[in-house]
């Protein structure tokens, strides 16, 4: 039996089945994100100190680390971008995304290298190359922290479930892992490592993704943050310009037989508020 083969298998019927979930419009990006995430699994290489897995041919780097990392690429975007897909929308530019996916990874292997070299073990190296490109993005794009908590969650969970299912199903398997060169801590008996791992990388790994793609999300504002917004608005543009959010040709006017807003304080309703929804596109950085 190959328990590894079949864990990765796992995760590759839940990529699956995301895929399916997900919206049409956005499986072009998920196969994207699967060619994107391939390069990871020479991230096994650097592993041999933390476990060695019984892999299909005795090979150091086998066909399960590029199952578990393609399909763990596809889940990690379908699946948070699904869960946000009536306000996700995607530039998917060919020249600007390898730019951006090249300059992720760049930082990423650097940081790696430079923990190696002072002497870090791989999961210290690896976990905080994640948590400095998830910070990097960030902060370039504040709104995509839900991207991000929807892939730690819901990857974390799964993984999590995967891995102690596999461990009682062949209780051989969780001797793969070299226990003496972990830091000795574990939830429901299972390594410290592995849940961080299964946190940092289903958080980074949207993040990467939202920002490869130039993803632009709209914001939902609340009732209080609308009013808000709206008185503010009102008095910072005047009474002479037209509010942006509510904007209409003399054409779309006709069309939907609707009145375009003149000023600012004819574009807010009589409660005081504008619509429900705010496009707010974030910038793109190129």
């Amino acid at each position: 039996m190959h328990p590894y083969m079949i864990a990765s298998l796992a995760i590759g019927l839940a990529a699956a089945a995301s895929l399916a979930a997900a919206p049409v419009r956005l499986r072009r990006s998920a196969w994207v994100a699967a060619l994107l995430s391939a390069p990871f699994t020479l991230v096994s290489l650097d592993y041999g100190a933390y476990w060695h897995p019984s892999r299909l041919w005795g090979l150091q780097l086998g066909l399960e680390d590029l199952v578990l990392c393609v399909s763990s690429g596809v889940l990690l975007w379908s699946l948070p971008a699904g869960l946000e897909a009536g306000r996700v929308h995607l530039l998917m530019n060919w020249a600007i995304m390898l730019r951006r996916y090249f300059a992720a990874m760049l930082a990423g292997a650097v940081l790696v290298g430079v923990c190696r070299l002072w002497g870090a073990s791989p999961s210290v190296s690896l976990f905080t190359a994640m948590a400095a490109v998830s910070f990097g993005i960030l902060m370039l794009q504040a709104g995509y922290w839900r991207l991000a908590l929807a892939g730690s969650l819901s990857y974390l969970t799964l993984y999590t479930a995967l891995l102690k299912c596999s461990w009682l199903a062949f209780p051989s398997f969780s001797s793969e892992w070299n226990w003496a060169g972990l830091c000795g801590v574990t939830v429901i008996g299972i390594p410290l490592e592995e849940i961080a791992w299964a946190a940092g990388y289903g958080a980074v790994w949207p993040l990467i993704m939202a920002y490869t793609l130039q993803a632009r999300i709209e914001c939902v504002q609340t009732r209080g943050e609308m009013a808000e917004e709206s008185y503010a608005s009102a008095v910072r543009l005047g009474a002479g310009e037209c509010w942006p959010s509510k904007r209409m040709s003399s054409a779309d006017a006709m069309t939907t037989g609707q009145t375009a807003p003149k000023t600012a304080a004819q574009a807010i309703s009589p409660r005081g508020m504008p619509s429900t929804r705010v496009p707010h596109g974030l910038p793109a950085f190129q």
